[in-house]
């Protein structure tokens, strides 16, 4: 699942490619680049096939804590200030607590493979598995 804090951030960097088998419009190709940026966060985006595009945005806090914000153009929906609040070795890290507070995101990474659950209300909403791209 990757280290929270500086290793979390060092391992996105790079393009992704994969699905998103479970989404509100079915199953999409789920395609993602990862960069830093000048302030030491790392963005991604990514453009789902022209359906939506999703923006990740994960950075360290003032006191060190990993942050999440997430947009997407599908409904304008997204979620700011999220903060791993949980660690599974399966599941990876629970981004939690920021707004809407109904709105979780597990998200796992290593070398090779970038996996996200986002959650709406405790129930899965969205599914992304992606391979980095060599």
């Amino acid at each position: 699942a990757g280290e929270a804090g500086p290793g979390f951030l060092r391992s996105l960097p790079g393009s992704w490619a994969g699905t998103a088998p479970r989404t509100p419009l079915g199953k999409l190709p789920y395609n993602l680049r990862f960069e830093e940026t000048e302030s030491g966060a790392v963005r991604g985006v990514s453009e789902t096939n022209g359906q939506a595009v999703h923006t990740w945005l994960f950075r360290l806090s003032s006191g060190n804590r990993l942050e999440l914000d997430f947009h997407s153009t599908f409904g304008a929906s997204g979620a700011r200030g999220l903060c791993v609040t949980r660690a599974d070795p399966a599941k990876g890290l629970l981004f939690a607590g920021g707004e809407p507070p109904y709105l979780e995101v597990w998200i796992s990474v290593d070398q090779a493979v970038w996996q996200a659950e986002i959650l709406l209300r405790g129930r899965p909403h969205v599914s992304i598995v992606a391979k980095r791209v060599r």
